[in-house]
């Protein structure tokens, strides 16, 4: 099958900031952030080997994928062409997803 390789959109990189800085800072729980990193960490090892693995959004209507980790959800889709998994977005998982397009 092969290693895919990762790539993440400027979208994603901000909201898991916002995410980690917020965990940081106010909340006050670096543990936490750092426990969330690491977990993400791992997951981004196994999307290299297996990035089928995790759910698909909406099967019927797109290609997208997540996996969630605490209370967040990663959102990513998948080139098959160029052996790619491209991290779109990082929301919390209340959020409305139909709002957040």
């Amino acid at each position: 099958m092969g290693t895919y390789n990762i790539k993440y959109s400027w979208r994603f990189n901000l909201e898991l900031d916002n995410i980690i800085y917020y965990i940081d800072n106010i909340l006050m729980n670096p543990i936490a952030s750092n426990n969330l990193i690491n977990l993400y960490l791992k997951k981004c090892s196994n999307l290299q080997m297996f990035p089928y693995s995790f759910s698909p959004l909406k099967p019927q209507y797109c290609s997208k994928r997540y996996f969630k980790i605490k209370n967040y959800l990663f959102i990513y889709s998948i080139n098959e062409k160029s052996k790619t998994v491209y991290l779109e977005r990082c929301l919390y998982s209340k959020t409305n997803l139909k709002e957040k397009k």
